[in-house]
């Protein structure tokens, strides 16, 4: 995509950008601005992995890492990855995503001829939400979405997901590239999906503009 297409793109993109903060920023949740891990305190990146663990125990354990090489290759990922943070009224972290640009995590569990084409997207990785905390995980992807194509420099997103979560990302206009095996991984099959910025916002507004009248109409129907 050449920088006149990306500067269309976002110009077209911007009247909509205003509906889709409105949506992200409904209710108490606070949703952090995001930031580049090279930028954040030490303190918040070990607070973000402490809240990625503490969901994982028991349920993911082979996504926490378990050797000092496993943790210096996350950090190595995290330091060089954009992170969305939510938190609740008290500052508790409710929600965490992290988005790399390419090379990705991806990239070294299935291999760089799958992911290639797809430099200069970012991979959504690391989604994680408190339990009952619904929609706030689809929110981050949201504020995600505005912040990258606002920079200009990223063309879309891709991610890896299991079949029981791939219906989240097709309400974004991602789509599978097929099916994966993960060495090290629980027998579960793993879809490779992405979508470029056009699509993901031609889809996104539709289903949002849906939510937001519907959160409007609820909010206002005591004075209908």
């Amino acid at each position: 995509m050449s920088l006149l297409s990306t500067m269309i793109e976002y110009l077209a993109f911007r009247p909509f950008r205003a509906l889709l903060q409105v949506y992200i920023h409904l209710g108490s949740t606070c949703f952090q601005s995001i930031k580049p891990g090279t930028e954040l305190p030490e303190s918040t990146l070990e607070e973000i992995v402490r809240f990625r663990e503490s969901q994982y125990a028991g349920n993911q354990d082979y996504l926490i890492p378990d050797t000092q090489e496993a943790r210096a290759q996350e950090k190595s990922l995290d330091l060089r990855s954009y992170h969305g943070i939510a938190r609740d009224r008290t500052g508790q972290i409710i929600a965490v995503a992290r988005f790399t640009p390419y090379p990705f995590e991806t990239t070294r569990l299935l291999g760089p001829r799958l992911t290639a084409p797809f430099h200069g997207y970012l991979e959504i990785s690391r989604l994680v939400c408190a339990k009952r905390r619904s929609g706030i995980g689809r929110r981050l992807l949201l504020q995600g979405g505005c912040f990258a194509i606002a920079r200009g420099r990223y063309r879309g997103f891709v991610a890896i997901c299991k079949s029981g979560n791939l219906a989240i990302f097709e309400k974004f206009g991602l789509g599978t590239h097929g099916q994966h095996r993960i060495p090290g991984r629980p027998a579960s099959t793993y879809h490779f999906i992405s979508a470029d910025f056009q699509r993901i916002t031609g889809t996104t507004l539709a289903y949002t503009s849906r939510k937001l009248a519907h959160a409007c109409s609820v909010i206002l129907s005591p004075f209908l």
